[in-house]
C-alpha cells in the first residue's frame, strides 16, 4: 500500500458516513463534545430566516431561555388560575353559609339572587319556586306544567343547562330582565325526583355560558339551594 492510498483512505471513510450515522453515533454518545470542546466551539448553525449563523452553544442558550420562558409563563398561569380558583371558593362559601342561616324561601331568593350578581358577575339571577305551597308568594312562583310547556327541555336533564335560549324561555325565566341575557345556565332544583325550583343565571356575552362547560359549582349550589328549601317549604 503506497502512502498516497494511506492518505486518501480516511477521506473515502469519511465521505462514506450519512449523516443518519453521525447522529446516531453523537446520540449513543454524549460526552462526545465533552472530549472534543474544540469542535463544539466551531461548530454553527444558520438562524431560520435571518440567514446568519450562530455557535451551537448560543443556539443552546437561547433554547434554554425559551423554554424558561414557556415554564414561566405556564407557572404564572397556574397561580393565576389557584387565585381565582380560592376566590371562587370563598364566595361560595359564603353564599353556603348565608343559605343555611336562611329562615324563609324568600331569603334564600333573595340572597341567590344578589350573590350570582354582585360576586360572581352574572347579568341577571332568577331562583323560581314550584307553587306546591299556598304559604309562598306568587312572585317567586311557576308552575310545573308551565315550565313543562314552555321550558321542558331546561329541565329534563339532571344537570344545568348551559347555552342560548329561545325567546319564550327567555321571558318565562327573566321576565323584565331578559333584554340583559346574552347566554344563561338553568338548573333544575330536585330533591330526590322531585322539582322544587328553577335557577336561573344570565351574562350579557352570548359564549359565556356553552354546553361543554363544567358545571360542577353551579350543581353543588343549586343541590344545597334546593336541600334547603325543600326543608323550608316542607314540600
Amino acid at each position: 500500500m503506497t502512502e498516497a492510498t494511506k492518505s486518501q483512505q480516511p477521506e473515502t471513510a469519511e465521505s462514506n458516513l450519512t449523516s443518519e450515522q453521525v447522529s446516531h453515533y453523537l446520540a449513543n454518545h454524549p460526552e462526545f463534545f465533552e472530549e472534543h470542546r474544540g469542535i463544539l466551539n466551531s461548530l454553527s448553525i444558520p438562524h431560520i430566516g435571518s440567514g446568519q449563523s450562530t455557535s451551537l452553544i448560543e443556539r443552546q442558550v437561547a433554547s434554554l431561555r425559551n423554554d424558561n420562558a414557556k415554564l414561566t409563563q405556564r407557572l404564572n398561569s397556574l397561580i393565576e388560575n389557584a387565585r381565582t380558583n380560592d376566590q371562587l371558593f370563598d364566595k361560595t362559601k359564603s353564599l353556603l353559609l348565608a343559605l343555611v342561616a336562611a329562615n324563609t324561601a324568600i331569603q334564600v331568593r333573595d340572597r341567590i339572587e344578589a350573590a350570582m350578581h354582585e360576586d360572581f358577575g352574572s347579568a341577571c339571577c332568577r331562583l323560581w319556586l314550584i307553587d306546591n305551597s299556598a304559604d309562598l308568594p306568587g312572585e317567586i312562583l311557576l308552575s310545573e306544567q308551565e315550565i313543562r310547556n314552555k321550558a321542558e327541555r331546561l329541565i329534563t336533564p339532571n344537570q344545568p343547562f348551559c347555552g342560548l335560549l329561545k325567546e319564550e324561555e327567555c321571558s318565562l325565566l327573566f321576565t323584565d330582565q331578559a333584554g340583559l341575557v346574552g347566554s344563561a345556565a338553568v338548573m333544575p332544583l330536585r330533591v330526590g325526583d322531585h322539582l322544587v325550583g328553577v335557577l336561573a343565571i344570565a351574562n350579557q356575552d352570548r359564549n359565556y355560558y356553552r354546553d361543554n362547560m363544567d358545571t360542577s359549582l353551579l350543581t353543588f349550589i343549586g343541590d344545597v339551594a334546593a336541600a334547603i328549601i325543600d326543608r323550608l317549604t316542607g314540600y
